[in-house]
């Protein structure tokens, strides 16, 4: 019993002081703001997938500059492997910037640098009666225009799909067509 009596008057003595805290000049006191969600504020963000954003099938560095809490705008760079039609793959890059608009919910513009063709090579030599085999591959660059969507949940994961256009110069002449990229990853701060 006498714990609870501590208690009543321990609750009594904090609302009280409550109560005399309040300003005797009638200015209004505000609550803080709530801290921004993670899709409102800046800072990198990490993906894997499919498609031009990945150069292929690769990962995906950004980094989202929030300008506003539904405004960013995020520069790209990745890594990753395009097929090759001889069947060994290639090693390409790729990078970019997108707008986002919206808070978790965003539409995306991209404008990037992507490889939008490969042109495998296959020679061989003979040195006696050995056959070396050597394979060679050609990366074409171009530009990429691209809208989408991005759905980012409040701990950061999100999924981004991609659709464009994409154009470049190649030897047989300029290349261009449909583009398209799926990535999910993790926005880290």
């Amino acid at each position: 019993m006498p714990r609870l009596l501590v208690a009543c008057i321990a609750v009594g003595v904090s609302s009280s002081s409550l109560a005399a805290a309040e300003p005797i000049d009638g200015t209004v006191w505000s609550a803080p703001d709530k801290p921004k969600s993670k899709p409102q504020r800046p800072g990198p963000a990490f993906a894997m997938g499919i498609g031009y954003q990945t150069a292929g099938v690769g990962v995906q560095a950004s980094f989202d500059g929030s300008l506003s809490p539904r405004f960013a705008v995020a520069p790209w760079v990745s890594v990753g492997v395009v097929p090759n039609p001889l069947g060994r793959g290639a090693t390409a890059w790729a990078g970019g910037v997108m707008v986002k608009f919206g808070d978790r919910s965003r539409a995306v513009l991209d404008l990037g640098v992507t490889p939008i063709s490969l042109q495998g090579r296959r020679s061989s030599s003979f040195v006696g009666r050995e056959e070396t085999v050597v394979y060679s591959t050609t990366v074409y660059y171009g530009v990429v225009g691209a809208a989408g969507f991005e759905q980012m949940g409040r701990s950061g994961w999100f999924v981004r799909t991609m659709v464009g256009v994409a154009a470049a110069p190649t030897t047989e002449g300029p290349r261009a067509g449909p583009t398209l990229s799926v990535n999910t990853g993790f926005k880290a701060f």
